[in-house]
């Protein structure tokens, strides 16, 4: 909280200050009407047709240009039509798009396209009359923009604000605007396609965002928007991704698990030695490192439980077509396969391992010394037991994560 000065004398320009802000004709309110006219806007159009070519030499001006145009466009939304009317009659998303592309001796910079979405996600997101926006989204430069091959891979603020980009679109999606969603001439829902594709970054933000949209195209009750998204090719795609999701999830959770136990055996089997010239232990990386892959565990732990959670916000649309595709993709493609099959012969392995070994001790037990095979296999075992001891308890690891998987799944 701010403290008070205790000042008596600051008072009084506080009131002055007030009463100029009242008055219509002080410099506050000349410099807002000045800023957000038709006047101003009309300059930095021309500035931006003069500067389409972006270089290293304008591209800050071009953004700057971009920045502004989008506060002036949301006011002349709330506060001023003929702002607006401007921005339409001037087909400024063609010319985003056309500063997007570049042409072929110049490329358009990332941070460029970073800005660009961000100008047209504060559009979408702030603009309060339906015209307006049904404007933004007609003519299918929305469907251009979604389907721009952006250069995802080489900008993390890129994939960052294009994930962003269309989580806002999908938010506006409804009965009455899925329709500027489709490509006429191919039928396709870009919106959908994109979203897919997003779940494959391991920026959880990203993948968030993917989920909220893909989460928000299945919600929407349109005949169209629900026959698209239910066809056999589109869901295929989608499980495919998400399946992919799930069996790193569940392979991460084991990496880790069989890291903790490996440390954690090594640090068993060291003796630790107390340093002669500070006095700590050489067992403190090994802390160190424990701690640190706890710390993993339990946050990877959270990102499935949230996961799964998503999984059943998909599940409670009741939607039966994809309900049924859904559980038997599941239990064919990750389940069964992934986490079933692996367990049952690590236990019956592990059941044979331990017969065997017993067998060995119970003949030399009985019958003396033994022959020299199974002096051999005793000593064997005696020279390997803490490499066999690990070896056991990472199979078992194995089955406790797979089953820990499976009832979260169920």
């Amino acid at each position: 909280m701010f403290k008070s000065s205790g000042n008596k004398t600051s008072a009084a320009p506080e009131e002055n200050n007030n009463n100029n802000a009242n008055n219509p004709n002080n410099n506050n309110n000349g410099d807002i009407n000045s800023r957000f006219s038709l006047v101003e806007l009309k300059r930095i159009h021309l500035q931006l047709l003069e500067n389409k070519i972006i270089n290293n030499d304008n591209k800050h001006l071009v953004i700057e240009i971009l920045r502004v145009l989008a506060e002036m466009v949301v006011y002349g939304d709330n506060k001023s039509e003929l702002l607006f009317d401007f921005f339409c009659e001037k087909n400024m998303l063609s010319l985003f798009l056309e500063i997007m592309w570049g042409n072929e001796s110049n490329t358009t910079p990332l941070t460029v396209h970073v800005q660009i979405l961000q100008t047209l996600s504060i559009l979408i997101s702030s603009v309060k009359n339906d015209t307006s926006l049904y404007y933004l989204l007609s003519n299918n430069h929305i469907n251009d923009i979604i389907h721009f091959p952006f250069a995802l891979e080489q900008d993390e603020s890129l994939q960052a604000q294009y994930a962003s980009f269309i989580k806002t679109l999908s938010l506006r999606l409804n009965e009455q605007t899925v329709q500027f969603f489709f490509i006429e001439e191919t039928g396709a829902f870009p919106l959908l396609t994109k979203s897919i594709q997003l779940l494959k970054f391991n920026d959880p933000m990203i993948r968030i965002s993917a989920q909220t949209a893909i989460l928000n195209v299945y919600q929407v009750k349109d005949d169209r928007a629900r026959a698209y998204a239910l066809q056999e090719e589109v869901l295929h795609v989608l499980f495919n991704a998400m399946i992919e999701l799930m069996k790193n999830q569940l392979y991460s959770l084991q990496t880790i698990s069989e890291s903790y136990i490996t440390v954690g055996n090594d640090s068993a089997a060291t003796t630790p030695t107390a340093n002669s010239t500070n006095g700590t232990s050489s067992a403190t990386p090994a802390v160190d490192v424990i701690t640190k892959l706890e710390q993993s565990f339990e946050d990877l732990i959270i990102t499935i439980e949230d996961w799964l959670y998503y999984l059943q916000d998909m599940y409670d649309l009741n939607i039966i077509t994809l309900q049924r595709c859904l559980l038997v993709s599941l239990m064919n493609n990750f389940i069964i396969p992934d986490i079933i099959h692996p367990i049952l012969p690590t236990v019956h392995g592990e059941g044979e391992n331990q017969k065997n070994t017993t067998s060995t001790v119970a003949n030399l037990e009985i019958n003396g010394r033994g022959d020299d095979n199974d002096e051999k296999k005793v000593n064997h075992y005696n020279v390997n037991y803490h490499k066999d001891n690990i070896t056991t308890a990472l199979a078992e690891q194995r089955c406790v994560i797979r089953l820990f998987y499976l009832l979260q799944v169920s």
